[in-house]
């Protein structure tokens, strides 16, 4: 069923899951080449894709799959939000 580390049991990631986290592995920057290419790949809207990735990089599977991406995506939505609730 999944990963054990120790006594936890760590849910495997979908393949859904993994590709997006692949793809935002090697696609870090914001900008117009990647909403193109995030369109082309999985068909999403810039903003379908930003809410899949921020409840992915929350779940265990994601952060014992891939640790420095979803560091970085968190870091990035603390920043982000931060801007916003200021600008209220």
């Amino acid at each position: 069923m999944g990963t054990n580390f120790g006594t936890t049991q760590v849910p495997k990631l979908t393949s859904e899951a993994r590709n997006l986290l692949e793809f935002e592995s090697a696609q870090p920057r914001n900008d117009r080449r990647k909403e193109a290419a995030i369109r082309d790949t999985f068909g999403y809207s810039w903003v379908r894709y930003q809410q899949k990735l921020h409840a992915l990089v929350t779940t265990q599977a994601a952060v014992a799959a891939y640790p420095m991406v979803c560091a970085r995506v968190q870091r990035i939505s603390g920043r982000n939000g931060l801007r916003q609730s200021v600008a209220s």
